[in-house]
């Protein structure tokens, strides 16, 4: 017997989310404050192809991983950030797949360097050029080589 589209939904859910929030716990050092590439956001990759599930999952395992940031409750503002970003890669990859990176690593850049500064008491400039790289790795570098070496592996996945 085999399961629905619901069900397949739901475990991809489960999946992404256990996924992001268990790599983030593990590295919690290199996951929050201002050194920040978060090994987790390479799983933003599968966005392109997995569709809503990976963007649900994605969006919920934030939450979780966001629940023990030391900047506290403010982090799990995040989550709305985060989920239109994924929404952006998963609409933009239909033109190209790695087109909604970008705009995803400015807008999370931007809220991260206004909140993280805010916590740290660091100007909002200095703290965009601290960040930048550092999420351009975590947010744009990491995602798209995840993608592509998803395509080569699996190639007969398809955007359902």
């Amino acid at each position: 017997m085999r399961g629905g589209k619901t069900s397949r939904f739901v475990a991809e859910v489960a999946v992404f989310a256990a996924a992001y929030a268990g790599v983030t716990w593990v590295l919690p050092g290199i996951s929050f404050s201002i050194f920040n590439i978060r090994v987790a956001n390479a799983l933003r990759g599968f966005v392109p192809r997995i569709g809503w599930g990976a963007v649900v999952g994605l969006t919920f395992g934030v939450f979780l991983a966001n629940i023990m940031s030391p900047i506290g409750i403010l982090d799990v503002l995040s989550v709305a950030i985060v989920f239109v970003g994924l929404v952006t890669i998963y609409y933009l990859s239909k033109i190209k797949m790695w087109l909604g990176f970008i705009p995803h690593w400015l807008l999370l850049t931007s809220w991260l360097s206004w909140l993280i500064g805010n916590f740290v008491n660091m100007p909002y400039l200095m703290m965009f050029a601290i960040l930048a790289p550092q999420l351009f790795i975590s947010d744009f570098v990491l995602p798209v080589l995840t993608m592509y070496a998803f395509e080569k592996i699996y190639p007969a996945v398809r955007r359902r």
